[in-house]
């Protein structure tokens, strides 16, 4: 096989690698627990934050 041959199988197997890591990885990303285990919205957190910072 020329070099170029490889380079492209090379390319080939990556892409595929990549694709298949990403397609593994997805559906867990979307069952992942939220950052915050209250379950409050950014905006929530932001607001308590600067009420709590008002009272000091």
């Amino acid at each position: 096989m020329t070099p170029l041959a490889w380079f492209v199988l090379a390319v080939a197997l990556y892409a595929v690698g990549l694709g298949l890591f990403f397609y593994w990885l997805l559906p867990r990303a979307e069952t992942l627990p939220p950052d915050d285990p209250a379950g409050f919205s950014d905006a929530e957190m932001i607001e308590m934050q600067r009420i709590r910072q008002e009272g000091e």
